[in-house]
């Protein structure tokens, strides 16, 4: 394979992953996702995954809990 070739974006990551987009670590996102600090997520053959595009979304918006980011995604979809 060329060097040169790019690999597709991803659309999710779990967890461990997100420690690269977030400064959040694996145990504090765990935690936040329990108490509905995090963007929904969603399951994958048994592995939790969240969306890169809510997850950046979330990081601009300086992290809000799950409810009002919820309110603020609808409000720009509509």
């Amino acid at each position: 394979m060329d060097s040169t070739t790019q690999q597709p974006e991803q659309l999710a990551v779990d967890v461990r992953q997100m420690t690269k987009m977030v400064p959040f670590a694996v145990r504090t996102l765990r935690r936040m996702d329990s108490a509905g600090k995090l963007p929904r997520g969603f399951k994958v053959g048994g592995r939790k995954l969240w969306r890169v595009s809510d997850l950046r979304l979330w990081t601009e918006w300086g992290f809000p809990e799950r409810q009002e980011f919820e309110a603020r995604l609808r409000s720009i979809t509509k």
